[in-house]
């Protein structure tokens, strides 16, 4: 009995570990969208803006030396405080667009 749980427990982690690295450079489907993951910054980048990027229900943009969230991709845009910016987007500013996606 030990064996087989231990067995599961095993087979579960190893499932588990696939799932959290399944969107790692793919490309999903957002309405009309396409987001691409970037594991650079751990975000998604909205592949038509790649200045915009999209976590948790956000999409975020870095205009004029601020960081700008909102709900739709078109806006209405508003300041976004630091702390609710993703921690792989922090350290990217508007001149590092397209640099850690493989562009130089």
């Amino acid at each position: 009995m030990r064996r087989t749980l231990a067995n599961l427990l095993v087979l579960l982690g190893l499932m588990l570990a696939g799932c959290a690295g399944a969107y790692h450079g793919r490309t999903i489907t957002r309405g009309e969208l396409s987001l691409v993951y970037d594991p650079g910054v751990r975000v998604y980048v909205v592949e038509s803006r790649p200045d915009v990027y999209y976590s948790s229900g956000f999409y975020f943009t870095f205009t004029s030396g601020t960081w700008m969230r909102s709900r739709a991709v078109r806006g209405p845009w508003e300041p976004c405080s630091e702390g609710h910016i993703p921690p792989g987007l922090r350290k990217h500013r508007g001149h590092d667009r397209g640099r850690h996606r493989g562009h130089d």
